[in-house]
Order: structure tokens, then C-alpha cells, then sequence
């Protein structure tokens, strides 16, 4: 009993910070951008009800200038997480400029745009506010909706080839474009710790079971979309 109530007494006293300080990925997928439900689902996150104080909000756009492809980042919300109360952060990733379709198909497929992805992720520079840290120290959830279940599950795989755990997957009615495309497959690896996987297939967008995940399919999608 001694030893519970002194286990009590620590998590009373340690500061809120170490009771969330994790990274989340949120993306988009064909034609979209890190506005509208991304935005959206970032902001309501911290505002769930035993989530341990504030975050921090940034944007990683994947960009492009003729030929050269390159990432950035900002700050959209809250302040820089040594001076956060949870040390949360939300990520919005933007590769609109990416996500596109022309006459001929897809220009670029989720597997070119990973690799850009894990280095925003693992480069200790990329955002100085960290001090010399890299996001992906911290635990990691990655959440894709359609093409972005691609995108994600194939960041966790590369980062597997890293040595690099990752807590947890989301897929979204994950939905790699093959036909016209060749983007990744949706697939869970052994460096996922739990993978869930959202999808449905009453309308003409529609998404994958995905092996190896928790699989939830969805029948009714009434106030969804078509």
C-alpha cells in the first residue's frame, strides 16, 4: 500500500508535461490540403477533455519549384513545446502540391513524397524551436486519410528502416492510387506498436481493409460524405 501511495503521490507532483509529450501527424489525401478537417481535427485534439493542458500546432508543407521538391514548416497554434504545458505536439502535413492528379495520372506517387516526410521527422535541425531535437523522438501517431493512409503507412515503414518505433497508425479509408498511379501499398509493419484502420465501400470513394491492423468497416455513413 506504501509503495501505491507513494506511486500517487509522484504522479501528483510531476509536472504536466510528462503526461502527454508525444508527436501527432494528421494528412490529407488526392486533391487536398492541410486546411478544412485537418485543421479541424488538430484543433479539437487539444481540446479533448482529460488531454493535459495546451499544445503546440505546426505545418509541414511538401512543396515543389520546377523540379525541386523541399519542405518547410511553421507555427500555426500555441507556443513552443519546452514552453508547453503537455509538450503535445500536432502536426498538419501539407503536400497539396503533391496530392494532385493531371490527364496522365498521378505526377508524384506516395513513395516520392515519404522519404521527404521522414527527414522533416528525423533531422535534429529541421525546426530549431526544438533545440536540437528531432520530432521523431518523441512517440509518434500517424493519422492519413485516402492517398494519406499510403503516405503514412509508408513513412512508418521507412522509419522502420531506421530502427524507429512508432506508436500508432490511423489509416483512413486508405486508398493508394495503383491504377493510375503507384503509390505505396496501406500496409502495417512490425515497427507499428497498433495500427487501426477506418474504411468504407458504399459510395465511389471508398477505402481498403488493411492486414494486420484493427479493422473497423464502416455501414452507415449518414451526415458523411458520398
Amino acid at each position: 500500500m506504501k509503495t501505491i501511495a507513494l506511486i500517487g503521490l509522484l504522479i501528483v507532483l510531476l509536472p504536466r508535461s510528462g503526461l502527454a509529450a508525444g508527436t501527432t501527424v494528421i494528412t490529407h489525401g488526392l486533391n487536398g490540403n492541410a486546411d478544412g478537417w485537418v485543421s479541424g481535427m488538430a484543433d479539437r485534439m487539444s481540446q479533448y477533455p482529460r488531454f493535459p493542458g495546451s499544445s503546440t500546432t505546426y505545418e509541414i508543407t511538401v512543396s515543389k519549384t520546377g523540379s525541386m521538391i523541399f519542405t518547410s514548416w511553421s507555427r500555426t497554434a500555441g507556443a513552443i513545446p519546452t514552453s508547453s504545458d503537455s509538450g503535445e505536439i500536432l502536426i498538419r502535413l501539407d503536400w497539396g502540391a503533391l496530392a494532385g492528379l493531371s490527364i496522365f495520372g498521378t505526377e508524384y506517387d506516395t513513395g516520392q513524397v515519404a522519404p521527404l516526410v521522414v527527414s522533416a521527422l528525423t533531422l535534429t535541425n529541421f525546426i530549431p524551436e526544438l533545440q536540437g531535437h528531432a520530432l521523431a523522438e518523441l512517440p509518434m501517431h500517424l493519422i492519413g486519410h485516402s492517398r494519406g493512409g499510403s503516405l503514412v503507412s509508408e513513412v512508418s515503414r521507412l522509419l522502420g528502416n531506421q530502427g524507429i518505433w512508432v506508436d500508432q497508425v490511423t489509416t483512413l479509408d486508405p486508398h493508394p492510387l495503383t491504377f493510375i498511379g503507384s503509390d505505396a501499398p496501406a500496409n502495417c509493419y512490425e515497427n507499428v506498436l497498433f495500427q487501426d484502420n477506418y474504411f468504407q465501400d458504399i459510395g465511389l470513394i471508398y477505402g481498403y481493409s488493411v492486414p494486420g491492423s484493427f479493422n473497423r468497416k464502416l455501414t452507415n455513413l449518414a451526415g458523411g460524405y458520398d
